[in-house]
């Protein structure tokens, strides 16, 4: 670890990353969509059974109105991809402790 942090600390890299950030900001934004097809794919393939996120929204709802939701959310991603934001919601998560019982320890 010490090898790696010093590697790097040692050699500045902003002449190999200068106009980077700028270049890929393009090359996503002129190259990437969100499309409804892929949305779709991806709210039938939650578990139903998996706990909601942050907004509290659960696997069922996006499964069983994944058509009423698809066109909303392809409009939110392809709007924070053109922004460059993301919403700070986003970046939250819930983690919940489940604590193991004892070994030989069984619950009836």
């Amino acid at each position: 670890m010490v090898f790696f942090n010093n590697c790097f600390n040692v050699h500045d890299f902003s002449e190999e990353v200068s106009g980077f950030g700028d270049s890929l900001l393009n090359s996503i934004q002129n190259n990437f969509s969100v499309d409804r097809d892929r949305v779709l794919k991806l709210f039938w393939g939650v578990k139903e059974k998996k706990g909601s996120g942050s907004d509290c929204i659960g696997g069922v709802i996006f499964k069983s109105c994944a058509f009423q939701l698809a066109d909303m959310f392809c409009f939110i991603f392809q709007m924070s991809l053109k922004l460059q934001k993301v919403p700070s919601l986003w970046t939250d998560s819930i983690i919940v402790a489940i604590p193991k019982s004892p070994k030989g320890f069984k619950t009836t």
